[in-house]
């Protein structure tokens, strides 16, 4: 069964981005992007209205950037996969999280069929995963396309995969199962310090040009090893004060800082410790890389291959179609695995 048949939309919702892809199963039978459509209007963006109208924002929105793709328009709709905050309490329409643990194969993944927009064809909303004490939307979606993604590259499916970020994901995962995950507002408290009160007059609000390559980065790196954060964040005012350092070497001392602080947990586990891959941007992986490799980590810590998160999110895609296909009647209903 091919409920995507040979092209469907991938939708990837989030807080302020929305991404909207044309996918398009090509000569060798695999899933590659054939148009994208990009816009700031991400869940953040939705008018604080009512719930209707909020419904009515998220669907004429979505109908916009469809209809800007490449044969956007083409009889009959294409299915559209939805994944991201657009089935958080602030979105399209709220999902109750899946719980963990979590097989990464998606079938374990809550969804819902909407009924299908003016314009649009079947649309598959995808909701996120909770534990006792944390939440994520979108991420898991990444991690089921990240194992399609990599098929060849098992290792780290017994390891952590750390997804930074503006509030990064430490994800536990044991035979290809999401058991546990940690969440470390990493870039969010990057974003605030170098923004508002005291700390933001000894960083420059660009980045420097040796980005982690500054000598900083790496004295930030030792300090959040060796001294507990809420302590070492003044050393960011010190280092000015007392050793006239630049705004651009508080930037890369504040960035060493966050990032060690955030690998401590993995720093105790020692040198023998899980595999830890990483999955960002080739400039984010590398800050991550240069750091874990200051800490003792450069055994354990690696990073994803270029693109495979891109990847992978059409895969993941593709792959709750197959799990969940659109329901042959006009209503909605509660997606549960054929």
């Amino acid at each position: 069964m091919n409920p995507a048949g040979n092209a469907f939309v991938s939708v990837d919702w989030g807080t302020s981005r929305l991404r909207v892809r044309l996918v398009r199963r090509g000569p060798d039978g695999q899933w590659i992007e054939a148009g994208e459509s990009a816009t700031d209007e991400g869940v953040a963006a939705a008018p604080d209205a009512s719930p209707s109208a909020r419904r009515g924002w998220f669907a004429e929105t979505l109908r916009r950037r469809v209809a800007a793709l490449p044969d956007g328009a083409e009889a009959p709709p294409l299915p559209l996969v939805v994944s991201g905050m657009a089935g958080s309490n602030r979105g399209w329409q709220e999902l109750p999280y899946a719980s963990t643990p979590f097989p990464l194969d998606g079938g374990a993944m809550v969804c819902r069929h909407l009924p299908p927009p003016p314009g649009l064809g079947p649309v598959l909303l995808a909701s996120g995963v909770r534990t006792a004490t944390e939440i994520m939307r979108g991420e898991e979606t990444e991690m089921i396309g990240l194992v399609a993604a990599l098929p060849t590259d098992p290792s780290w499916q017994n390891g952590w995969l750390l997804l930074p970020g503006t509030h990064s994901k430490h994800c536990r995962i044991r035979d290809a199962v999401l058991e546990e995950f940690h969440t470390a507002m990493t870039g969010e408290v990057f974003q605030l310090l170098s923004s508002h009160g005291l700390l933001a007059h000894a960083v420059i609000r660009e980045p420097p040009n040796a980005g982690d390559d500054h000598p900083a980065f790496f004295e930030g790196v030792a300090a959040a090893i060796d001294t507990d954060l809420l302590f070492a964040l003044f050393q960011v005012r010190t280092r000015q004060v007392l050793r006239g350092a630049s705004p651009e070497s508080g930037r890369a001392f504040l960035s060493g800082l966050l990032i060690g602080a955030e690998l401590r947990p993995h720093i105790a586990e020692g040198p023998s410790g899980p595999p830890i891959l990483v999955a960002a941007d080739e400039a984010r992986a590398r800050l991550y890389c240069r750091a874990a490799a200051a800490a003792g980590l450069e055994k354990r810590l690696r990073p994803a291959p270029p693109g495979a998160l891109r990847r992978g999110l059409v895969l993941a895609h593709a792959r709750l179609l197959e799990h969940f296909p659109p329901p042959p009647g006009p209503h909605p209903a509660s997606a549960s695995p054929p």
